[in-house]
């Protein structure tokens, strides 16, 4: 052999041993207060960008900017990602600064990412990071939510926003929420999305929980907790509830009286929304026998006497149409999970056609509306 190939060997054989030995050894520092290497920093930069971009070659983007995607998307991020990433009127964030790599000051940055590239980072997180993945995966609407959010994000003032994502800071005050709220400050975060009487917000972002049945708010609580019903905020926030704190909240929300939806949720009640209420009507209390769709008051209401009802279903009497049509999209997707009572809704809906759900869902959203007409 010849000598420069003995050397050039002999070189290749000793780097080798010696980064097995300095890796092996421990003195490199991988404490997050020392920070990266220029050089590594830009290799991961780089190495995620085109990892994103990759894997969302072909990806189809929903309609983005509903109102109600984009609040569902703020109190997401309250909860979730402002401790980090910070939002409209905040100044820095210490927490977020001291992560490596730093968490990415998103209200300045959120230009630098596509819609679909938003969504690749947000529901699969990023390694090397402190990124997680969304909670439920199988949740897609949730994730996209977020996105239509942090799309409208940097055109939000710190009013806007705070406004925007929670109602504490609205100026709404209530008594009997006040008084509660002192005993179980948990119920602050709750109210944040559902209101602080439960009756939601003034779009379909959440769900209304007032005047919900007791046993239904307690097994949903808990079956978020275990991961068989799926969100990405609510099983976090189960999952973090003692026993007794879920008991007081589903009593809480159960006792609450459930009030129309606002007039301006409401387009009037004549033309093609009439129609639209009627044969929702016609579905919930007849099915479509010819799709093997079951009836929906049996389970669900209306009822004269409320006392009829299982109380392990959900009241759906004033529910808002665009929350209720999105579970149904769910259970025909077996996406959405639940209860031990999930799996009667997957075999009720059957062959069941967007218009039809959503014609049901404005029929019951209106009947709260109905009953307060004079």
């Amino acid at each position: 052999m010849k000598p420069w190939k003995k050397h050039i060997l002999f070189f290749l054989g000793i780097s080798f041993f010696s980064g097995i030995f300095i890796w092996l050894s421990g003195i490199i520092p991988l404490t997050a207060s020392s920070g990266h290497w220029d050089i590594t920093k830009w290799f991961l930069s780089i190495g995620m960008k085109r990892s994103v971009e990759t894997y969302t070659i072909g990806k189809s983007v929903p309609e983005l900017g509903r109102p109600w995607m984009i609040q569902k998307g703020a109190g997401h991020y309250e909860i979730g990602c402002r401790q980090c990433h910070g939002a409209p009127g905040d100044k820095d964030s210490l927490f977020g600064n001291e992560l490596t790599p730093n968490a990415p000051w998103l209200p300045s940055q959120i230009h630098k990412w596509e819609p679909d590239e938003l969504f690749r980072i947000v529901k699969h997180g990023v390694k090397f990071t402190g990124m997680p993945a969304w909670a439920a995966l199988q949740r897609n609407d949730e994730v996209w939510a977020m996105v239509s959010f942090l799309r409208s994000m940097p055109n939000l003032s710190g009013p806007e926003y705070e406004k925007m994502a929670t109602i504490l800071r609205s100026g709404f005050t209530n008594p009997d929420y006040q008084e509660n709220a002192g005993k179980l400050p948990v119920l602050q975060s709750c109210a944040n999305c559902h209101g602080m009487t439960g009756n939601g917000r003034e779009t379909s972002a959440f769900p209304k929980l007032a005047g919900q049945n007791l046993k239904y708010l307690e097994h949903s609580l808990k079956a978020y907790a275990k991961d068989e019903r799926h969100s990405g905020p609510m099983e976090l926030m189960a999952a973090s509830l003692k026993k007794e704190e879920v008991r007081k909240l589903s009593l809480y929300f159960s006792k609450q009286k459930r009030i129309s939806p606002s007039p301006s949720h409401h387009l009037v009640l004549e033309g093609a929304l009439s129609e639209a209420i009627k044969r929702g009507a016609d579905i919930a209390h007849k099915g479509i026998p010819q799709q093997r769709v079951a009836s929906c008051v049996a389970c669900h209401g209306p009822h004269l006497d409320d006392r009829r009802m299982n109380p392990h279903f959900p009241n759906l009497s004033g529910q808002f149409a665009d929350y209720i049509a999105l579970q149904l999209k769910l259970f025909l997707k077996n996406k959405r999970g639940g209860t031990k009572y999930a799996n009667v809704m997957h075999k009720a809906l059957f062959e069941m056609t967007p218009q039809q759900m959503r014609d049901v869902a404005l029929y019951y959203e209106s009947l709260t509306l109905e009953k307060s007409d004079p």
